[in-house]
Formats: structure tokens, sequence, C-alpha cells
């Protein structure tokens, strides 16, 4: 039991959630599809801040939020998220909310919860950065490069994150794997990025490829 004038770490995604339901209301019922949209990864980002706190507050996480149910209904939020916001509204910010949704839980799964990924972590960063790539490149073909840029930073950023959590130092072929997909990731970054009329866009995306894999190429 708390001592009195100690912060009950319990208590903060309870108050998270009631914030979350009145943002997330407020947009729905008020709101365009995009407005919607917005509203709820807003809602997600307070309960999950929240969330955040009581987590680093709490001896042990596991056994208030389970991490296996919690992955489940971040992927179940975030598909459900990406339909509607691909049924709507513009891909990707669809995407964008869906990541919103589906990485803090994924994160945290790979904190405190048992293996269920069938891929080892350095298949899953690989798939993680080819996933980086292609919603790079559409958002640079829809026109709505900085939305898909920004979702992909966080996507490979998640991804690092992962592999760190659950492997080991990267071997050299892993490695020269990851660099070489980085580079190539550039690559598909720049040219798309003139394919689709955003020259300067597409080369920021691609200097951001290009960094990572040199941070990969010369790192441990």
């Amino acid at each position: 039991m708390s001592r009195r004038g100690e912060p009950v770490p319990e208590a903060a995604p309870l108050v998270g959630l009631v914030l979350a339901f009145g943002i997330a209301g407020f947009g729905v019922l008020f709101g365009a599809a995009e407005t919607r949209l917005v509203a709820v990864a807003a809602a997600l980002v307070v309960l999950y801040g929240f969330t955040a706190v009581g987590i680093v507050r709490s001896g042990d996480p596991a056994d208030a939020i389970q991490p296996t149910p919690a992955l489940v209904a971040g992927g179940v939020l975030a598909v459900a998220l990406a339909g509607y916001g691909l049924a709507t509204s513009s891909p990707s910010l669809a995407l964008a909310v869906a990541a919103v949704a589906a990485v803090p839980t994924g994160l945290y799964h790979a904190r405190y919860g048992e293996p269920v990924n069938p891929l080892d972590p350095e298949l899953t960063l690989l798939a993680v950065g080819g996933l980086a790539a292609s919603v790079t490149g559409l958002g640079l073909f829809t026109g709505e490069g900085p939305i898909g840029l920004a979702t992909a930073v966080a996507l490979v950023l998640a991804g690092l994150d992962y592999r760190r959590q659950r492997g080991g130092p990267l071997s050299d072929t892993a490695r020269t794997r990851v660099v070489v997909g980085l580079l190539g990731g550039s690559m598909l970054a720049i040219f798309s990025g003139i394919g689709a009329g955003e020259p300067t866009l597409g080369l920021v995306a691609g200097s951001v490829c290009l960094l990572l894999g040199a941070f990969f190429a010369v790192g441990r």
C-alpha cells in the first residue's frame, strides 16, 4: 500500500484513459475524417504518455498491464484505424495513426513480454526497414511526404529499439545487410522524390537513411 503523499503508479493510466476518451470523443463527434484520425492519435499519445509514467514508477508493470493483451489490443486498434483512414482519409495519415497505436504496445511487449515474433531480431529490423522505405515512398507519391517520412523515421527508431531489447550485438553479416538495405532505401527515397516532384524531401529522406547506414557501418 502506498504511503501518504506517494503517487500511485496505477492511477496514471486511469487519468490518461479519462483524458484520452475526452479528446477522442470530441474529435469523433465534431470532426471530419482527418480530424477524427488526428484526434484519436492525440488521445493515444496522451494515454500512452500517462501509462508510461505509471510503468516507470511501477516495480512490476507486467502485473498491472499484461504485455500480450496490450500487444494484441494495439495491433487490432492499428488495423482498425488504418482501415478507416484508408477508406476515408489520406493513406499516409492512416498509416501514421496506425503506427501511433501499434508501436508503443510493441515496444512494451518487447521489454516485459515473452517472445512471440517468429522472426529473429535481425530479420525483424530488416523487415521494419523495408516497411519504412515503403511508407516513405507512398508519402512521396501521394503528396504527403512529410507525414510518410516522419512515420518512417519513427518505425526505424522503433525497430532499432526492438533489436536492442531482443538481440545482442549485430553480427558482421547482419550489419552488412542492414547497411546495404539502408543504402538501397536512400537511393529509393531520392529517386522517388524526384519522380513525385519533391526532390528536396526525397533528398532529406535519403540523407536520413545514409546517416543510419553510417551509424551501423561504424557502430557496434
